[in-house]
């Protein structure tokens, strides 16, 4: 092991409830290091106790106070490896007084996140380095957040499945812009793709970091294709598809004309039950797959990354799937 290596690494891992949040810290002759990997939940837990009492409400306050506990006030990187709510919720600062402003108080030095983060690249780009590709992601959640309204007209028993089906992945998918304006602004930000340099050796020396995902359309030519092959699973999404559709979703939603203005509006007959269950469930079906495909692409803008001290290793893949693994 190399002399300015660390003698020992520790992880941790916070109970966010539904969502992700890892703290490595390095252990260095002159103190440890710290780096953080995502602050994120979907469902933060309730009425939370702890040694027997009942914790402050604001759980991800609580969480975030912990990490600047643990790291002794000082963090030296984040990573936030993929936009969805479950992993970087917890960077929203919400006007001072969020759980992003005490992670923000901590003075990481780098951000990292995957190359379709940038906001210099561009929406059709295919590497990293033009402007504007991270519109396509807004353009997911803006989607993302039409559907979840949607599923709430799915009333009734028999679609209480569907129904949370939709609102759960909805959810998830929703934008977090205050989380993500965050990240893009607490510290220098590093945008990286499939065999970039993390630039993490002057903070983390003696760690070897290799960066196996996500790929650029240029590294993958089966990314390229995926489209193609297999409508439901490919990952980069060409001609604005996602901005396209949030827009059309937009103006449908401003109190467009009745289709059938003079249909009855009293409580349908009990005969007409089945009819109202299968085209609402019809909806609900298109709708989830949408979202579903919609999830999927967004998970695979996951960073991959490989941590190596002496013989341990570190796997850290976000929520990666199989376009991006391969």
């Amino acid at each position: 092991m190399a002399r300015n290596a660390p003698t020992s690494l520790t992880v941790r891992t916070y109970d966010v409830g539904f969502g992700d949040c890892f703290l490595l810290s390095f252990a260095y002759a002159r103190g440890e290091r710290h780096l953080l990997i995502d602050f994120g939940s979907m469902a933060w837990p309730k009425q939370k106790v702890v040694d027997g009492r009942p914790v402050e409400r604001d759980y991800a306050n609580l969480i975030a106070k912990a990490i600047a506990a643990d790291c002794g006030g000082k963090l030296h990187a984040v990573v936030a490896t993929h936009r969805h709510q479950d992993h970087v919720s917890g960077f929203a600062r919400r006007g001072g007084r969020g759980p992003g402003e005490i992670i923000r108080a901590l003075k990481p030095e780098l951000v990292i996140q995957p190359w379709t983060e940038d906001p210099r690249a561009a929406v059709d780009a295919t590497a990293p380095g033009r402007r504007g590709f991270a519109r396509s992601l807004l353009g997911m959640q803006q989607v993302a957040a039409q559907v979840y309204e949607a599923a709430k007209g799915l009333r009734g028993e028999r679609l209480r499945g569907l129904r949370e089906q939709l609102q759960a992945i909805g959810m998830d998918n929703i934008q977090n812009e205050d989380a993500v304006a965050n990240l893009g602004s607490m510290a220098p930000n590093r945008y990286l793709n499939h065999g970039s340099n993390a630039g993490l050796g002057r903070l983390l020396p003696g760690v070897r970091v290799t960066v196996l995902g996500p790929p650029t359309v240029e590294q993958s030519a089966s990314v390229r294709t995926q489209r193609a092959r297999d409508d439901q699973e490919f990952w980069h999404l060409a001609e604005n598809f996602w901005q396209r559709l949030a827009v059309t979703g937009k103006a449908n939603s401003r109190g467009a004309p009745a289709l059938f203005p003079r249909s009855a509006t009293r409580r349908l007959p009990r005969s007409a039950g089945w009819y109202r269950y299968t085209a609402m469930k019809e909806q609900g079906d298109s709708l989830l797959s949408i979202v579903r495909m919609l999830d999927k692409a967004m998970n695979n803008t996951s960073l991959i990354l490989l941590f190596e001290v002496g013989a341990t290793s570190i796997l850290l893949p976000g929520h990666a799937q199989y376009e991006n693994w391969m």
